[in-house]
């Protein structure tokens, strides 16, 4: 009697249908057939990505175990995150991504697919600066695309959680120890997650001196004093006829340290000059400045 049975593909077998007849032999007579299909088995695949957050610019990679037919990838949002036909994934803005891949069907399996979220976070800021400010260090750099938000760091400690991807400066009112070096880190964030890039500067705290006098006791002179900072290598004067030091403005240099007297020569009898003064510290090749100290005026009488 003739039967219908359902395989599955094996090392030995293949899909399709078949059948098979059996006669019988020497005291038997007659015969009997069995009709079989053998199904095409289901394929056993396995993607892994490389990292789960990928920062805005960089590229990541998915890999496909198992497949038995031609492999594809597709991303689902093709504007936040694109795939290469060998899965290299390529991030364009911050979001979600699902990377799904595929393996077509054969002969003896099925069609199969796989998928793997990532995030997609924003990129490093493109610029960022610090400055010493009356009250602290200024922290300055350029908005991130896509960024809601940002972490600031001194010394590897979390110092500022910025909720607002529009800000663009932060000042540091505890940086206050003059003399004192601070390396400071900005990681831009987004819904997706942290960037896994940052931006690190490093500054010297150097507080503004206080300008304590200012005579003009000579023809076309002004002489001034200040207080020495110690941790200083000179200063400058700023100087200009010009209240807000728009127009007109002309900086002296002094180098050393223990300066603490200026003199500025060639001024205009019966003309009003601004002053200001700041200092400096050199590091390597580097210079660093405090802010400016308070405006002192005089009117040139000789």
């Amino acid at each position: 009697e003739g039967r219908d049975y359902n395989l599955a593909v094996s090392s030995n077998l293949y899909a399709g249908k078949g059948k098979i007849t059996i006669n019988g032999m020497k005291y038997y007579t007659g015969s009997t057939s069995v009709t079989f299909t053998i199904n095409k088995a289901a394929q056993s695949l396995k993607i892994k990505k490389s990292q789960t957050y990928v920062s805005v610019g960089k590229t990541a990679s998915v890999t496909l175990t198992g497949a038995k037919g031609t492999k594809s990838f597709l991303s689902s949002n093709e504007s936040i995150a694109a795939v290469s036909g060998s899965g290299i994934i390529t991030a364009k803005k911050a979001g979600r991504v699902r990377i799904t891949a595929k393996s077509a069907s054969t002969s003896n399996f099925k069609a199969a697919s796989a998928s793997v979220e990532l995030n997609i976070v924003p990129a490093a800021t493109a610029s960022f600066k610090a400055e010493n400010r009356p009250d602290g260090i200024q922290l300055k750099w350029k908005k991130v695309t896509g960024a809601n938000g940002y972490y600031l760091y001194r010394d590897d400690t979390r110092i500022a959680v910025i909720n607002n991807g529009a800000t663009d400066s932060y000042i540091d009112k505890k940086a206050d120890s003059n003399g004192t070096s601070y390396t400071y880190k900005i990681t831009a964030k987004a819904s997706s997650g942290k960037s896994t890039l940052s931006k690190s500067v490093s500054i010297f705290r150097i507080k503004a001196p206080v300008l304590s006098s200012l005579k003009n006791n000579a023809a076309g002179k002004a002489s001034m004093t200040w207080k020495k900072n110690a941790k200083a290598t000179g200063y400058e004067i700023l100087y200009s006829t010009d209240q807000s030091f728009k127009s007109g403005k002309k900086i002296k240099k002094l180098k050393g340290g223990n300066t603490v007297t200026g003199v500025i020569t060639g001024l205009v009898k019966g003309k009003k000059y601004y002053f200001r003064v700041r200092a400096v510290k050199t590091v390597d090749t580097k210079t660093i400045r405090s802010c400016w100290s308070g405006t002192r005026s005089i009117i040139i009488k000789r």
